[in-house]
């Protein structure tokens, strides 16, 4: 289940700063959780990488998935970045003009 795994191990041998998560939410036998709830406890992190460290957030999945990731992602700029909502969602859709939030999304 670990999308990608051999590639993000490979640019983390090659020296990028990179951190996979990974959260199953309908695994027989390992508990329920969800992506947008890894990056709400990581928030702080997330704040520091993407936007001091010109970090990139790529988001891979459901349309509903990435609606729930958007508004913690928003949620984090709010509360590090101190702004309102308003300026959140403007920052966020710099960000994707920019190439720094990347959105891959199905169904």
């Amino acid at each position: 289940m670990e999308l990608l795994r051999q590639e993000t191990d490979k640019l983390k041998h090659q020296g990028l700063n990179i951190e996979r998560r990974v959260a199953l939410s309908r695994e027989v036998g390992e508990p329920q959780q969800y992506v947008q709830e890894l990056v709400a406890q990581d928030g702080e992190i997330i704040y520091k990488r993407w936007m001091e460290e010109d970090g990139v957030i790529f988001v891979c999945g459901k349309v509903a998935m990435a609606e729930d990731i958007g508004l913690a992602l928003r949620k984090i700029l709010e509360k590090f970045g101190k702004l309102d909502t308003e300026q959140a969602l403007k920052v966020m859709k710099v960000k994707k003009s920019q190439g720094s939030y990347q959105l891959d999304l199905f169904g």
